[in-house]
Parts: C-alpha cells; structure tokens; sequence
C-alpha cells in the first residue's frame, strides 16, 4: 500500500467513525462482532471499533503518511493549502477531544466493555500515542 493509499484508508475511516460514532460518544462495546447490528447502538459501536483500530494498531500508519511532504492537491482547479494528512491528524485531534471523559461504568456494559473514554484513557498512557512525532506537533 502506497502512502497515498493509505492516506485515503485513514481519511475514510475518520469520516466513518465521525458519523458513526460522533452522536454516540458515551456508546460502551462489547468487543463481540456480532454487536456490530444495523441498529443505532450497533452503528456506534462500529464507529467505536474503527477509533479502537486507529488508535491501537493504525498510528504508526498515520506517522508514516504524515512523516513526509505530499504533492499539492487539487480540487476543482483549486490548490488545497493543508496535505490531507494534517487534515487526518486534525480531524482525529478532533475526534478524541470530543469525547466526554467519565470514570463510572457505562450502564448495562461489563467490565470487559470497550468505551470511547476508555480508549482515549489508554491512548493518553500509551507511550506509542506520545513518540508520534507529527501527533504532538498538532
């Protein structure tokens, strides 16, 4: 997979976790894949996933992609000023800023249930979140 590739996997995967997960934040999973329903708890629960995926397995993806200058883009004849990898790395500062930090349980979840606090608590202690370079310059 070329960086550009890549670019466009991280950006497609933000917009689905945005709209997914966004109206949800305080959405608790419980890992199973067969949560993942059509229903709405099961929609933000997918959303949940893919933030999980980002942020456990794809920041060194990310770091790759933004490590280096892209060519200019253009769009309709129009030069975008921002790379779309600082675009990514701002809508994910974005995406992890919005979610609301609690420290009780999430009703009717165990204690094996994955939330978005969660998640961010165990991003912010993680020392691979931190030793991104182009993360902590944004």
């Amino acid at each position: 997979m070329d960086k550009s590739e890549a670019s466009q996997a991280i950006g497609h995967a933000l917009i689905f976790v945005d709209s997914r997960l966004s109206p949800y934040l305080s959405v608790a999973w419980s890992g199973h894949p067969h949560d993942l329903t059509l229903r709405e708890e099961g929609r933000a629960g997918a959303g949940l996933a893919v933030l999980h995926l980002l942020l456990e397995r794809w920041l060194p993806v990310i770091e790759y992609v933004t490590n280096t200058a892209h060519p200019t883009l253009y769009m309709a004849n129009e030069k975008l000023s921002v790379s779309a990898s600082q675009e990514h790395l701002q809508h994910l500062a974005k995406l992890i800023s919005r979610i609301p930090l609690t420290l009780t349980p999430h009703p009717g979840s165990g204690s094996e249930a994955l939330s978005a606090d969660h998640l961010l608590f165990r991003s912010l202690r993680s020392a691979q979140f931190w030793e991104q370079r182009n993360l902590r310059s944004e």
